[in-house]
């Protein structure tokens, strides 16, 4: 229905209700709709749209509150006693939050339609933000008859998994996790609003939100384990010299508990660098330095949490790879446990696993190269190249180690099938026990921290 030149006076006005009027001053016409009114606590929010020949605005009117000066480069919602009464504090809160869910309602059904994302490269879950088009850059919305500007502020990505990234699911439900062929990610716009060229604080959390259902190609059960041998590259390093063979020991692999930690058998007696004494026949658990895989789970016993079944199912690609690259009749009967450097807080021996002729592959190596894991950096390192430290694992094997790296993030092996950057399986699958420890082996600075290539250029 189209009014003009006319006045309609509606009566009451309930917390669900949508009118349309229209007000006529000479030859301007601005039409109302969607007038809504509800109460919060004690305050009355009133909110519609304003329309003119040239445009529209949504509108919110709080009583009691206004926008007005917090210091000399902000503003704020504000109303009487909440600097000092917490709860009315609580209670204004409750109204900021309901003034936001409004703006939020608005601007997602005025421009969810208009945002297009790219297609997707290859079997990425994510598409490049930076090519995402179609989100406004700046929106208009009053409140309280001030016209407030929200500028685009910032582009974020998520999964939404649902029970598939709860922790302490069951079996059923890590088997459904290996299978699924489709997973909702959620791109949020946020918006940060401004009065006068200054933030309005108190206003968080405006958004646009764009939810897009997108293939597992392959299911996470179908990954291929890249556990062939014919793609694996020596390390180069002797265990005949004296200075590197101080800290080794011969063993044979007894079993694999996940993709970073094993328990091998010593094959001699030894007194490694550092006093640390190897027994023959003994059994040892060796927790891998330099990589960091997905968890299946933390803690022991009653205390033992599994990993959400989406994080799972990568632990399980982890587990696969050391089951068929070490603990098979090739390798597993004479391995190097090399360059052993203590024992963590559980009493694991850190080391690394060497195998083949000569002991010329590194484990650790491998699976990054693979894609089934993302390295770790340890504290030291830096400090292990200053000093040229030659007969430090990290001197050693950190340019090896963060060559694979790149290799296995180009050739999209593992992990880096689903994601394009090591940042984003970081965030998406490491969900129990985060690792941020990989920067320094990426082959270009994601912060201001030094890389092992800097280390390395000459």
């Amino acid at each position: 229905m189209k009014f003009r030149n006319k006045l309609f006076i509606i009566g009451s006005i309930f917390a669900t209700s949508t009118i349309a009027f229209v007000t006529s001053c000479s030859n301007n016409e601005t039409k109302i709709t969607n007038k809504n009114k509800e109460n919060v606590e004690s305050f009355e929010i009133v909110s519609y749209v304003e329309h003119n020949s040239n445009s529209s605005i949504f509108s919110v009117t709080i009583n009691k509150a206004n926008i007005i000066k917090k210091d000399n480069d902000t503003y704020w919602l504000w109303t009487k006693g909440i600097t000092s009464d917490s709860t009315a504090q609580d209670k204004f809160n409750k109204v900021k939050k309901t003034v936001v869910e409004k703006i939020n309602n608005y601007i997602q059904e005025k421009y969810l339609s208009n945002i297009k994302l790219p297609n997707k490269k290859e079997n990425n879950l994510f598409v490049n933000i930076n090519e995402i088009s179609g989100m406004p850059k700046e929106i208009y919305v009053k409140i309280n008859n001030k016209k407030i500007k929200l500028l685009l502020s910032n582009i974020t990505k998520d999964i939404e998994y649902g029970k598939l990234g709860e922790k302490n699911q069951n079996k059923e439900m890590q088997n459904l996790a290996q299978s699924i062929e489709n997973i909702p990610v959620k791109y949020t716009f946020s918006y940060m609003p401004s009065y006068n060229s200054y933030n309005v604080s108190g206003l968080d959390n405006i958004n646009i939100i764009k939810v897009e259902n997108v293939n597992i190609n392959p299911t996470l059960k179908n990954l291929t384990i890249n556990s062939n041998s014919d793609n694996f590259k020596p390390t180069g390093i002797s265990f005949e010299d004296s200075s590197i063979s101080g800290s080794a020991f011969k063993a044979k692999i007894q079993s694999v508990s996940d993709g970073d930690t094993f328990s091998v058998v010593s094959l001699e007696n030894k007194t490694l660098k550092g006093g640390i004494q190897i027994i023959k026949d003994e059994v040892y658990k060796i927790r891998l330095s330099g990589i960091d895989t997905p968890e299946k789970g933390i803690g022991d016993g009653n205390k033992y949490i599994s990993a959400s079944p989406f994080e799972y199912s990568f632990a399980l690609h982890a587990t696969n790879f050391a089951n068929q690259v070490i603990n098979n009749d090739k390798y597993k009967n004479n391995v190097m446990v090399g360059f052993v450097s203590g024992k963590d807080t559980f009493n694991r021996v850190t080391a690394d696993i060497f195998f083949g002729e000569n002991y010329q592959f590194s484990y650790n190596a491998e699976i990054v190269r693979s894609g089934h894991t993302l390295p770790y950096s340890n504290d030291i390192w830096k400090l292990k190249f200053t000093e040229k430290d030659k007969n430090s694992y990290e001197y050693n094997l950190y340019p090896f180690i963060s060559e694979a790296f790149e290799e296995a993030i180009k050739n999209k092996k593992g992990m880096f099938n689903y994601f394009s950057h090591p940042e984003d399986a970081s965030l998406f699958v490491y969900k129990i026990k985060n690792n941020n420890k990989w920067h320094p082996f990426y082959w270009e600075k994601t912060n201001k921290d030094d890389i092992v290539k800097d280390y390395i250029k000459n």
